[in-house]
């Protein structure tokens, strides 16, 4: 069983400039607000992270409203999370009037206890219309198949959590750097490295790793600060896996995930399933419940291939398809979600 860490921005060395240069989006205004570099990060400007939101010991990312995404183990029992003041719209926490809060009306904890991700609602609905508090589209499979995420690609941590495991927690929000290690959609959780020193550690838990899309015009969150293994705060990472559980969170939230609408080359991939598919993830079989009657599916990978057809609906064996991702379709209505095996 992995160990849960609650994480924090941690650092060993000064960031190069190379690397705060590959952050386009990050504005000449907040390069010259930051003074002495904190070691192993940078203070960064919440109106250039504005899908921060700050839970108080844990972090989390704005998804909408009144939805924020964090860890499962930020939330505890619903005792202590629901009632709990949550806040976004400040860079400093001695300046958190000047932000926003709400309160947590619910939780709702994704059935993958390993994928450590749960949903809040809130209460009250976030104003998202000025430029200190916004929504992030979170990631869907194309993250994966458009290599956004990936081996060595760069992704970018937020938060307010301790300088070092022995150290205090910053006023100044912070951000990192980093890149990813090996990763594929199937994962439960993306281990991402410690780049030139920097990592997240304690108290840095819940809150968003991200990554640009293709033309740099929009972030993307892939994932919510999990734990590690061995040492707290130094030679990798884990976040919970954002693009693993896009069905759950569309069906918690309403809201769509990112996608390139590439489809992949799957007539009617775009269309939302109009069934359910578990056990998630799944091992032998799968089974389909559906309001409408669907006569056959078809099972494909992620690069289009069709690997496995059926007409046994209500338990679908698997057969020898290996782990991973895979899209199911309903032939008739053309509508398809995604499925993972794990053996």
């Amino acid at each position: 069983m992995k160990k849960k860490y609650l994480f924090a921005l941690v650092m060993c060395s000064s960031l190069f400039v190379a690397g705060i240069q590959a952050q386009k989006a990050v504005s000449s205004k907040e390069k010259q607000s930051k003074g002495v570099l904190i070691k192993n990060g940078e203070d960064v400007l919440i109106e250039n992270h504005a899908y921060q939101a700050d839970l108080g010991g844990c972090g989390g990312t704005i998804l909408g409203p009144k939805w924020i995404l964090t860890a499962e183990h930020c939330v505890g029992s619903n005792s202590e999370i629901i009632g709990k003041e949550i806040g976004v719209g400040y860079t400093k926490r001695s300046n958190r009037r000047t932000g926003q809060t709400s309160i947590v009306k619910s939780v709702t904890r994704f059935s993958c206890w390993e994928c450590d991700l749960s949903l809040l609602e809130l209460e009250e609905p976030l104003d998202l219309s000025g430029k200190y508090a916004k929504a992030i589209r979170y990631a869907s499979a194309d993250v994966f198949t458009q290599g956004y995420v990936n081996e060595g690609m760069e992704c970018y941590a937020t938060g307010w959590g301790r300088l070092g495991p022995n150290l205090g927690s910053p006023d100044h929000l912070q951000g990192a750097l980093l890149k990813f290690d090996k990763v594929q959609l199937s994962d439960d959780r993306i281990r991402v490295n410690e780049t030139e020193g920097r990592l997240v550690c304690i108290g840095d838990s819940g809150g968003p790793l991200v990554v640009f899309n293709k033309d740099k015009s929009e972030r993307i969150v892939v994932g919510a600060v999990s734990g590690g293994e061995g040492t707290p705060c130094t030679d990798y990472g884990f976040w919970g896996n954002v693009a693993n559980a896009a069905s759950w969170i569309e069906e918690v939230t309403g809201i769509k995930p990112y996608t390139e609408g590439t489809g992949l080359g799957i007539i009617g991939r775009d269309k939302k399933a109009n069934f359910n598919v578990w056990p998630t993830p799944a091992n032998d079989v799968i089974h389909i419940a559906s309001k409408n009657k669907i006569k056959t599916i078809k099972v494909y990978d992620l690069s289009g291939k069709e690997v496995l057809q059926s007409s046994e609906i209500s338990s679908v064996p698997l057969g020898t398809l290996s782990s991973g991702t895979y899209i199911i379709q309903d032939v008739d209505s053309l509508s398809s979600t995604l499925f993972v095996i794990k053996r």
